[in-house]
């Protein structure tokens, strides 16, 4: 089944029971309501706040998943587009420079070090 998975668009993963199983759980425990705007009546995301290398949508934790309107996730994705909007949507959900800072020089570390090695 793995080798499967790794021939899968990920529109296709999206459509997987483990998916679908893990999204429900996801909008459950955001009571069906979009966590920036609070909507409960547009069409409702389950939003990966990082993506990992490697890692199928069903195998993040709860924690790095989110609930979104179509239109906040919209948002959240343009947001990658623009570095200031970027920093601005870090702020709003409570990440601060210096993190971001830790985690850029972190990223640049590991970078050197497979370079390296």
């Amino acid at each position: 089944m793995t080798g499967f998975l790794f021939l899968m668009t990920y529109a296709e993963k999206l459509k997987d029971p483990r998916w679908q199983k893990k999204r429900l759980e996801i909008l459950s425990r955001d009571d069906f309501a979009c966590q920036i705007c609070a909507s409960k009546e547009l069409t409702l995301n389950v939003h990966h706040r990082h993506y990992i290398n490697g890692r199928e949508p069903w195998d993040y934790p709860s924690e790095l998943l989110i609930t979104l309107c179509e239109i906040c996730h919209k948002k959240e994705e343009d947001v990658l587009k623009d570095p200031v909007e970027l920093f601005r949507s870090l702020h709003f959900w409570g990440i601060f420079n210096y993190q971001i800072v830790e985690v850029f020089n972190k990223m640049i570390d590991e970078k050197i070090s497979k370079s390296n090695g």
